[in-house]
């Protein structure tokens, strides 16, 4: 997405820049000052860039600045080689430094301190196969950094200890409940998808029944009170149309 202007060995023809496949022997000494620049001095000019990009955005100077709008992406590339090398350096670069952006918590964060989304959390329908709004909605409630990544740049990054996975999440949210107590559609609808996600697993011995199944069970999540403050686990429920549920009153 940008224009680089360096002290490039260009062919010839000057039609291109001398690379590896330039077809000729003298190409070599050439081919390899090319690839120094791209593997050391345009990798740091770039991530100079981005950091000054972010000093702006944090002064108030740039006011909309999407932070991985300038990121490079090898599919876009006019010219593979030897641009790959430059992509792979400039990737390593931002892995290092805090160029993550949190709109959970509006704050600037390396990727150890950033919490990216999986895809497909607890979808359990075919026809919506991205991750339920209301979970979402429970993620960046729970203040949790979450830094809104799309997926075609995730191939470039190591972000496997950093990305919320199903299990991850269980954890997260029935951790902190009580923090979802002032957002309680958000919390029912969640608990709503965690069920139904358990039924469409039901009987199947999965993963992911087995995991489900011990954090319904485990934990006071359902709400049993008009205000949505009192919550019980799922075996302490009583069923209203049970032959026990004379022995209890309606507030109960």
């Amino acid at each position: 997405p940008v224009h680089v202007s360096a002290n490039f060995a260009v062919m010839t023809n000057r039609r291109g820049i001398w690379a590896e496949d330039s077809h000729t022997s003298h190409s070599t000494s050439e081919s390899q000052w090319n690839v120094q620049l791209m593997e050391t001095v345009i990798p740091m000019a770039y991530y100079s860039m981005l950091v000054g990009l972010k000093r702006l955005e944090q002064d108030g100077k740039l006011t909309g600045y999407v932070f991985h709008s300038l990121w490079p992406l090898e599919k876009e590339l006019e010219q593979q080689h030897p641009w790959t090398a430059c992509i792979a350096a400039l990737y390593r670069m931002i892995s290092t430094g805090e160029l993550m952006y949190s709109y959970t918590t509006s704050q600037w964060l390396s990727i150890k301190d950033s919490r990216f989304i999986a895809p497909a959390i607890f979808a359990v329908s075919s026809a919506h196969s991205d991750t339920p709004r209301c979970i979402i909605e429970a993620i960046e409630g729970l203040n949790i950094p979450v830094v809104d990544l799309p997926l075609k740049y995730h191939s470039y990054l190591q972000l496997k200890q950093s990305t919320i996975t199903e299990r991850l999440f269980l954890e997260l949210f029935f951790r902190g409940i009580h923090l979802l107590q002032t957002m309680q559609e958000c919390m029912n609808a969640v608990l709503v998808t965690l069920l139904e996600a358990f039924t469409v697993e039901m009987g199947k011995k999965t993963k992911q029944e087995r995991l489900l199944k011990c954090a319904l069970e485990e934990h006071q999540c359902v709400p049993c009170s008009p205000n949505g403050v009192a919550l019980k686990k799922c075996c302490e429920l009583v069923d209203p149309q049970s032959e026990f549920a004379a022995m209890f009153e309606d507030t109960d």
